[in-house]
């Protein structure tokens, strides 16, 4: 599965094209998106080792009322939000310069916010490896 995932990002985010070598910000957008999702599946597997050592998952969204974790509900939303920014980012209707897509201030917007996300990803696995220890 490892290797699938690998090659997956390796095709679809790191093949070049020719008319993509001049615009660096693409590249950048890419890397910082596959290390957003990257993070966020970071935040799954240390939760599930949080929870395996005696933790409680605090997101009300991802428990049911017993507290007990809801992985489908939990690994199913963060793919859902990894695949839509992915797509919202690489969607071609929205990268026409009609509707201004080709502006590299679009680039710098979703930099920004992949980057956001990778922090706050980050910083989550980092809690839950201290707790619970």
């Amino acid at each position: 599965m490892r290797l699938v995932v690998t090659l997956f990002v390796f095709v679809f985010l790191g093949v070049p094209s020719v008319s993509h070598a001049q615009r660096p910000r693409i590249w950048l957008r890419r890397v910082t998106l596959a290390a957003s999702c990257a993070a966020s599946a970071w935040d799954v597997q240390t939760t599930a080792s949080a929870i395996g050592r005696g933790a409680r998952e605090s997101n009300n969204m991802f428990t049911d009322p017993l507290g007990r974790a809801r992985w489908g509900r939990m690994i199913g939303f963060k793919a859902a939000v990894c695949g839509g920014m992915a797509a919202a980012q690489e969607w071609k209707p929205l990268a026409s310069p009609r509707l201004g897509g080709s502006r590299p201030v679009k680039d710098d917007v979703w930099i920004g916010v992949n980057t956001g996300f990778t922090t706050r990803f980050v910083f989550a696995s980092i809690r839950n490896r201290s707790v619970a220890r």
